[in-house]
């Protein structure tokens, strides 16, 4: 005969009882009434499947280098090859996520100037492409085999460059500047950090040209300060992507088509979203990045020929030795506008900039005069 199991003690029972109520401000009602009051709050309009998600905190509103930029992304195989035509208008600004499609900008949102210099001349000599053909096989999607393939059509540019400024080629340690109102971009890099050559000057084909920072999503405009770019691949937008072969590079990009490739910076950065918030703005943008096909709404847009440049010498930089790569953006050439109240005073005659203020742009392009005269005196990380 089977003994009788022993009794349980009280405290099983009291656990029993509670595994029958739902875990509410209510933990006394039995399920039955739990439920019907939960659908009269439903019908009633007050209840709901899930309470609403709170506002994302303004760490999420940004892509950082630390994490997504910080390790590429890993593309999926070789894609079928697909045709797709150059859209009217669009950009990699605009949106949180540097693959999301933006909103339009108005056509006139008047943030521009009409005084727009010319593009600069460039002051090094117009990349030769060499190399594979329609014959060298799948177009390169990793991130070693992208960079693989602009050394073998396009090394020998930047070994001459390196090799004229006295420089080894690769080079170990990389720092780059722009110009917004010039439409200039330097490529500096040298044999150490201690000190470092111009390697080139390349004209910037398409960006927010007009002095000023940026303060909201979707304003076009391009930021100013100090940045750290960082490779990520993959796109499903066509201005990401390039043909990087000898007869094709020129053309304008196709997703899934070629190579998708650009360098993204951690835009906005605290001090970017605390002066945004400053004037009211909650979403002062996101999704900076470097990339080819002439086409930006806030983006710094190269040529393709010229982005392969940039982008060969940041993925040169040694940044376990010498730290992150460093991306200055200044809104214009100090040395050549001296008077920089006077510069402030017209970047704040429109738009969101009349809240920010002169006073306010004067002050953050001081910082940013003291570090240009700090690197021209002495050119090293």
């Amino acid at each position: 005969m089977t003994p009788p199991a022993p009794p349980r003690h009280r405290h099983y029972h009291m656990q029993q009882r509670r595994s029958r109520t739902f875990a509410s401000p209510l933990p006394s009602q039995p399920l039955p009434y739990r439920r019907l009051l939960w659908v009269a709050l439903v019908i009633a309009g007050i209840g709901g499947c899930r309470p609403p998600s709170p506002d994302p905190p303004a760490d999420s509103q940004r892509a950082t280098t630390s994490s997504a930029a910080a390790d590429p992304i890993e593309v999926p195989p070789e894609v079928t090859t697909t045709t797709a035509t150059p859209p009217a208008a669009t950009s990699a600004e605009a949106a949180p996520d540097p693959d999301e499609a933006p909103p339009p900008l108005p056509e006139d949102d008047g943030m521009t100037p009409p005084d727009i210099p010319p593009a600069v001349p460039r002051t090094s000599p117009t990349i030769t492409i060499i190399g594979p053909t329609t014959t060298a096989g799948p177009h390169p999607t990793k991130a070693k085999a992208i960079l693989t393939r602009i050394e073998e059509i396009a090394g020998h540019n930047f070994a001459q460059w390196c090799a004229e400024a006295g420089v080894t080629y690769p080079p170990q340690a990389v720092l780059m500047r722009a110009f917004k109102k010039e439409r200039a971009f330097e490529i500096w890099a040298g044999d150490s950090g201690d000190h470092l050559e111009r390697i080139a000057t390349l004209p910037i084909c398409a960006a927010d040209f007009a002095p000023g920072p940026k303060l909201r999503e979707g304003d076009g405009k391009t930021p100013e300060g100090v940045y750290h770019p960082e490779p990520l691949y993959w796109s499903r937008y066509d201005f990401m992507w390039m043909k990087l072969l000898p007869e094709a590079i020129d053309d304008y990009g196709a997703s899934g088509d070629g190579s998708a490739f650009r360098l993204c910076v951690e835009y906005p950065t605290r001090q970017d979203r605390d002066r945004a918030a400053g004037i009211g703005n909650k979403n002062p943008g996101s999704a900076i990045c470097l990339h080819g096909n002439c086409v930006s709404a806030g983006c710094l847009s190269f040529t393709n020929r010229d982005f392969v440049a940039v982008f060969a010498f940041a993925m040169h930089h040694r940044k376990a030795k010498y730290g992150a790569l460093q991306l200055h953006i200044f809104p214009f050439r100090f040395e050549d506008h001296p008077d920089l109240a006077a510069e402030a005073a017209r970047a704040a005659a429109s738009g969101d900039a009349q809240r920010l203020g002169a006073a306010a742009i004067t002050a953050e392009w001081e910082a940013l005069r003291t570090l240009d005269e700090r690197f021209r005196a002495q050119p090293s990380l």
